[in-house]
């Protein structure tokens, strides 16, 4: 909500003036961040809900790219067009690190056989790829680079890169929720341990 609100208010002022430009698009960036971490924070938690030390060293790293991404801030260069690929690389980056937590979860819990592992990682694939659809829709500026002056005010790339964000944030919220419920209901219970009715539980959800 913070990353929304920030970038909302990014482009409500951002031809005010020079100085609220830059004011709202350091506040719109470090949403960013702050959203990203979001998404980390309670899947992580989780995830690991039954490895506490490996849950503190996956969510203390979090916190830390979240605060090193805030502090790349203060970089006088940090918000000029000439480091526009060093913060989209920062951010990419800060991104591509949920892949280590999640591949390490999956091999804790022995792979695919184990039914959490089977709930959850179809929809952390389903996250990644709306991210690198809105990814490619801004990177690459589709779609106006096709119909140059025909999209100034509605369909542009940046206008789609916000629907994906907010798709992926609602599906991303949507998925811990029904992670959240499996895990607080089985706590650490193992694959032996569940009983067959117990894999309809994310048909009962939806």
């Amino acid at each position: 909500m913070i990353c929304m609100f920030f970038s909302a208010f990014y482009h409500l002022f951002c031809c005010h003036s020079e100085r609220v430009f830059h004011l709202w698009l350091s506040l719109d960036l470090a949403g960013v961040s702050l959203g990203v971490c979001a998404c980390y924070v309670p899947a992580v938690y989780y995830a690991f809900y039954c490895h506490v030390t490996w849950q503190s060293i996956y969510l203390g790293g979090v916190i830390l790219l979240t605060f090193v991404s805030l502090a790349f801030q203060f970089h006088h260069s940090f918000l000029t067009s000439h480091w526009a690929s060093r913060r989209l690389l920062l951010f990419c980056s800060l991104v591509a690190y949920g892949v280590v937590p999640a591949i390490h979860w999956v091999l804790l819990l022995g792979g695919w056989n184990d039914f959490s592992v089977r709930l959850f990682i179809p929809k952390v694939v389903v996250m990644y790829l709306l991210g690198i659809l809105a990814l490619g829709f801004y990177a690459l500026k589709i779609p106006e680079r096709y119909f140059p002056g025909k999209l100034n005010y509605v369909g542009s790339s940046h206008q789609w890169w916000h629907l994906f964000i907010v798709v992926a944030f609602y599906w991303w919220h949507r998925s811990n929720l029904i992670y959240m419920k499996y895990r607080l209901e089985y706590q650490c219970l193992t694959n032996s341990e569940l009983s067959t009715s117990d894999f309809s539980f994310e048909l009962d959800l939806l």
